[in-house]
């Protein structure tokens, strides 16, 4: 009969063991899914990166150096350029391809940005005191026309259209992915707690769980920062590279606080853990007879 039962005994920890491989492999798909969610289907997470990988500067910076080379060659101040070169100017710009991106805008309308250094350059002429002659008016419209593309080339989001494409054939399979795997893992969960019906026993499978994801989450993005895995990327022109390396290192460091969070649940499961082995470990008190005799 001792035999049957540790038998069985074994193969319900078998049975846990294979249920926490499982566990932990649909936790960590579920928070892949959820970085994800709050990083690549985040129009707010890419406007943040691309100002802070330095993408806006970098494009401001080659504007203002294609721009002056235009007024150069064409007897135009590079000051006159400023307006429609500012980093503002291009921030506001990203920023609305952003939103087009993830189709909360329109796509940004280049023929009026045209339109503005056209007008822009046509006052400049006036005010210099230049009399505007036909051959004048068509040299200004073939200097914004080529003003116009170099800053169309400069601040389209690279592979825009693919993009978004991508995002939004994406957008509703990852919160379907969200749920299935949230609604598996629940699942999982309350499979391993019928199997043990007893906290003591499944809190360590809990904590053999949270102690793999936190090895994931350190492990797997602590490798790709280390060996600067997208740094090493040969892209061209730079500020496409600048774009990619920020907003891709920043989806790796996305994993960092989901660890610090694994590692405050595995902590509060291990006090747990230990609270319910020394409460069982303390002999009972026995019971005092309080019940007194009344002699003779």
């Amino acid at each position: 009969m001792d035999q049957e039962l540790q038998k069985k005994e074994k193969a319900r920890w078998r049975v846990l063991a294979i249920l926490g491989f499982f566990a932990t492999f649909f936790s960590f798909l579920l928070i892949c899914a959820a970085v994800a969610q709050a990083t690549v289907m985040n129009p707010d997470y890419f406007y943040k990166k691309a100002q802070t990988s330095g993408y806006v500067a970098a494009c401001h910076d080659q504007l203002t150096q294609v721009f002056a080379s235009y007024g150069a060659a064409s007897n135009f101040d590079a000051a006159v350029f400023e307006p429609v070169a500012s980093e503002e100017k291009v921030l506001e710009t990203v920023a609305q391809n952003i939103a087009y991106l993830y189709g909360t805008g329109s796509a940004v309308n280049y023929d009026d940005y045209g339109e503005q250094v056209n007008q822009l350059l046509l006052q400049n002429v006036e005010e210099r005191g230049i009399e505007i002659t036909d051959g004048i008016r068509e040299g200004v419209q073939s200097l914004a026309d080529s003003c116009e593309d170099e800053f169309r080339n400069v601040t389209t989001i690279p592979f825009l259209e693919f993009l978004i494409r991508g995002l939004r054939a994406a957008r509703g399979p990852v919160l379907v992915v969200l749920v299935v795997l949230a609604v598996i893992l629940a699942a999982l969960l309350a499979f391993m707690w019928l199997l043990t019906r007893s906290l003591a026993r499944l809190l360590p499978f809990l904590i053999d769980v949270c102690a793999a994801l936190c090895i994931l989450c350190a492990a797997l993005p602590t490798l790709a920062l280390s060996q600067r895995v997208l740094e090493r990327v040969n892209i061209t022109p730079e500020t496409v590279r600048l774009l990619l390396v920020g907003y891709g290192n920043g989806v790796l460091q996305s994993f960092y606080p989901v660890l610090a969070v694994l590692a405050v649940i595995t902590a509060l499961l291990a006090v747990a853990l230990w609270r319910l082995n020394k409460g069982q470990a303390q002999p009972q008190q026995p019971k005092q007879n309080w019940n007194f005799r009344k002699e003779g």
